[in-house]
């Protein structure tokens, strides 16, 4: 992806109309100058770290997008991991590899990342769900911890 920049017959345009041509860059996928991210990260008009900027909350709400908004940001962590143990459950003693549980969850994933950030995303969280004693790894499958595993808060 290439860095998006605006410049004009007189230089640089007026930083209103800059902010409103970088928000439709961000949607289309571009990067964006760093300093106007910045400035508008403060302003709440986007969120994220560079480069994977989406537009805010308030923005999706103000402009009428707010199913592309949830879609680019996914389900939050604690409900993806509610989506996991149901799978796990019916799996059973044969587990799930990670490719599987991809599969299962990838439409609820952040849509604006890529597979690999997906997938990374994904291995993340099982490994936080394991350091949390709701599920363990054996080889390269996930299962359910028996209840007696499972650690206590």
């Amino acid at each position: 992806m290439s860095c998006f920049t605006l410049t004009c017959r007189f230089g640089v345009a007026p930083f209103e109309h800059l902010r409103v041509i970088s928000l439709d860059a961000i949607q289309r996928g571009y990067r964006i100058d760093e300093t106007v991210a910045q400035d508008m990260i403060q302003r709440g008009l986007i969120e994220g770290e560079a480069p994977n900027y989406t537009i805010s909350l308030g923005v999706a709400k103000a402009s009428r997008q707010l199913p592309q908004y949830t879609k680019a940001k996914g389900l939050d962590k604690a409900r993806l991991k509610q989506m996991v143990l149901p799978l796990l459950q019916n799996a059973g003693k044969d587990g799930a590899r990670r490719e599987i549980i991809y599969d299962y969850l990838k439409d609820l994933l952040p849509s604006n990342k890529s597979q690999e950030q997906q997938l990374r995303y994904l291995g993340k969280l099982l490994v936080e769900m394991n350091e949390e004693g709701t599920i363990e790894r054996i080889g390269l499958r996930w299962l359910l911890s028996s209840p007696s595993d499972r650690k206590q808060p």
